[in-house]
């Protein structure tokens, strides 16, 4: 029932801080890429996939003073509050293993160091290649959906093929 909430929770709260909407957005559709079920639907936005329904949930545990929502040199910062932190430790003893979940933490931790037009470039690679583009013509479209980020691309497939591919 709370499985949603508590998988976000669950991520923040291992992450400590993430700062921007954006690389919330890409290091939840990257762990959903890599098989992390975060129950989310995507559909591609001028930033790459984006979900309504995550920014919507967000949203929510921040109404609900689960998530704290700051702002940085203009930038949107998520926290996990301690009223969240009691929330999560809650739904932990009662679900028992209804809603855990693992994901590798070591990974996400590795890509919220990254920086969010570096993810945006994964990001986008990736859900095309979600959407059935083979790996040369997702290559390509990428570059073409995203030149003013083609110094990143190498890189980011780089990144697909040796840190998402092994999770």
């Amino acid at each position: 029932m709370f499985a949603k909430q508590y998988r976000l929770l669950a991520l923040v709260d291992a992450l400590g801080k993430i700062k921007g909407r954006k690389k919330l957005q890409k290091i939840v559709h990257l762990l959903e890429h890599s098989g992390t079920d975060f129950f989310s639907k995507y559909e591609y936005h001028h930033y790459g996939p984006y979900s309504s329904d995550l920014q919507m949930e967000v949203n929510d545990l921040y109404d609900q003073g689960f998530l704290d929502e700051s702002m940085e040199n203009e930038t949107y910062c998520y926290s996990i509050t301690e009223r969240g932190k009691v929330f999560k430790s809650k739904l932990e003893q009662k679900s028992q293993n209804d809603v855990r979940f693992n994901f590798p933490s070591e990974h996400a931790s590795n890509m919220n160091e990254k920086s969010s037009q570096f993810l945006e470039v994964v990001s986008t690679y990736a859900y095309l290649l979600d959407t059935g583009y083979q790996t040369s013509d997702a290559y390509d479209k990428t570059n073409e959906l995203k030149p003013h980020l083609k110094h990143l691309l190498n890189q980011a497939v780089e990144y697909y093929n040796y840190q998402l591919l092994r999770e």
